[in-house]
């Protein structure tokens, strides 16, 4: 999948805001947190832009193993703060939550096979994916409803194959 070209400016921006942060936090020595104790093995990587935070959290906090203060990713709650602000304002009724729901669902309408949606959105199991696509995306006709709607002409003399797929 591609990024849509909807999206660009405002990745772009905020591009810019975490580098900015990033380099701010470089100057303060505030290390950005890094997962199972990479941070021991590789300690360049906590002040590197690839393991810098897309959405970083508006505040450091302190690192629960060293004490050391830190910088995570944005937390939850500010995503959620973020999605009500836009219901507001857009005057729609979504939760978060949802979005992952819609992101499946116009996938699978647009073609997308579920292993595909399933590796887009993070999932370890195909049955997690499955869970979030909506039945009626998933109703497949079967091949009898391209059919003709009558098989057989009114005589009653059996079925006619003339406009029918079989030859």
């Amino acid at each position: 999948m591609s990024l849509p070209s909807s999206l660009v400016s405002d990745l772009t921006q905020q591009l810019e805001l975490a580098q900015a942060l990033l380099r701010r936090d470089r100057q303060n020595a505030i290390p950005v947190m890094l997962p199972q104790g990479l941070d021991r093995k590789y300690p360049e990587y906590q002040f590197s832009w690839p393991w810098a935070w897309l959405f970083p959290a508006h505040y450091t906090c302190r690192h629960p193993r060293t004490g050391a203060v830190v910088r995570y990713r944005m937390h939850e709650a500010n995503v959620q703060r973020a999605v009500k602000r836009a219901r507001r304002k857009l005057g729609v009724s979504v939760l978060p939550h949802e979005l992952r729901h819609g992101y499946a669902t116009h996938c699978l309408e647009r073609g997308t096979n579920p292993p595909a949606i399933q590796q887009a959105m993070g999932h370890k199991s195909l049955e997690t994916t499955m869970g979030y696509l909506h039945a009626e995306s998933l109703s497949v006709l079967s091949p009898l409803e391209s059919l003709p709607t009558s098989l057989g002409d009114r005589s009653g003399r059996g079925p006619s194959y003339a406009h029918s797929t079989f030859a």
